[in-house]
């Protein structure tokens, strides 16, 4: 068979872990055949340069409409090249080959989630076009597509109520394979922004840990702590947000107006590999997100036995099960009630540890389990 895989649109965070797993294994596992891969062109797929049976397509940066006219040629190529089946793994496709096409869907922004769940500020005119553009580019792309693959079972609930034109055998759940930052051994070597954390320091930790986008609610845990300095007096948070490259800077402005460097720390984005060093200073970790397909960060809280407070909506119940202290994220008053019952009790503290490592099973599948799934649902023979 004649394969292409199309990463093109996955260059950061999550969208990068999914593509370069999908892209590193599959051809591994069904060697006799031949692939057609595209990939952004910034290196982060290099290692596919390596494979006999992959061409490699680099995809520069561009506007959309460049990109439009890109794809329109590259799928004409497709179809000469007499491709048998396209997988599009970021969502959306713009032109569509002849062939079986499959789409991958993670971005909870192509869901019918409200606009407040885009974050505050995020409503204003640009923004609505832009992800009103996403969601009907990932809708022409299902209705091209004879299999839709989600993450969770709650993203496929969501996507059978929005679209008539897709039935329940269509949607197939393909669930990721959450790699753990790994613990760090005794002789390992501190990270510098380790110092960042002082461990003399008495006060409650507690860490969320996740790149900036409006959806994450960064801006309300900064005025929980802004407007409830009190009572989280003996509360530090720590917030993996680079303020100087992520567009998160207005926050940063905002903690300095109010003098809080000391109860909110700003550690920057810290390398994967790194994530552990942090896990293990942490009392607890907080993810107050207001939409996701799914929560990488509240696996790693699991995994490194901090007690979680997450977001009472569909997506991270069906994540963490009853493993979590569950709070309205457009509250302050609630994120800081569950911040606060989490502190003050140990009983409950335990509970949700005890609790988070029985999710841990859950997500022990390997990439190989999960993709010869998809390998069996669309034909295709693996060696």
């Amino acid at each position: 068979m004649k394969i292409s895989l199309l990463a093109h649109n996955l260059a950061m965070g999550g969208g990068l872990l999914i593509g370069q797993a999908i892209t590193r294994i599959i051809p591994q596992m069904a060697p006799g055949h031949t692939y057609r891969i595209t990939v952004p062109a910034d290196g982060s797929y290099d290692f596919l340069r390596d494979y006999d049976n992959v061409e490699l397509y680099e995809w520069p940066r561009g506007s959309y409409f460049e990109r439009y006219r890109r794809e329109r040629r590259f799928v004409r190529e497709l179809d000469q090249w007499g491709c048998d089946w396209a997988w599009w793994l970021g969502n959306v496709g713009f032109a569509f080959p002849k062939c079986r096409q499959s789409v991958y869907l993670h971005s909870a922004y192509t869901l019918d989630y409200p606009e407040k769940h885009w974050g505050i500020g995020r409503t204003n005119a640009r923004t609505r076009w832009r992800w009103t553009a996403n969601r009907w580019a990932a809708t022409r792309t299902m209705r091209h597509a004879q299999n839709v693959y989600t993450q969770t079972q709650t993203v496929a609930n969501h996507l059978l109520g929005m679209h008539r034109f897709l039935t329940p055998e269509m949607v197939h759940i393909c669930p990721l394979k959450l790699s753990i930052p790994p613990k760090p051994t005794a002789d390992a070597t501190l990270p510098e922004g380790i110092k960042r954390i002082r461990m003399d320091d008495k006060r409650f930790r507690c860490m969320y840990a996740s790149l900036y986008c409006g959806h994450k609610n960064f801006e309300r845990v900064v005025e929980t702590m802004i407007r409830y300095r009190n009572d989280l007096s003996d509360v530090v948070f720590y917030l993996t947000l680079d303020p100087d490259h992520d567009g998160s800077a207005p926050l940063r402005e905002r903690i300095h107006a109010e003098g809080l460097e000391e109860q909110i720390v700003l550690l920057g984005q810290i390398p994967w590999a790194e994530q552990g060093f942090y896990y293990q200073r942490m009392d607890c970790c907080l993810i107050p997100s207001l939409m996701e397909t799914i929560g990488f960060g509240h696996i790693e809280a699991f995994a490194y036995d901090l007690p979680l407070v997450a977001s009472d909506l569909d997506f991270a119940h069906e994540v963490c099960g009853d493993a979590a202290c569950f709070v309205d994220p457009f509250s302050l008053e609630s994120i800081r009630d569950g911040i606060l019952r989490i502190k003050n009790d140990s009983t409950y503290r335990e509970q949700l540890i005890r609790r988070g490592r029985e999710q841990i099973p859950r997500y022990e599948r390997s990439w190989e389990e999960i993709l010869r799934n998809v390998l069996e649902i669309e034909g295709v023979p693996v060696a």
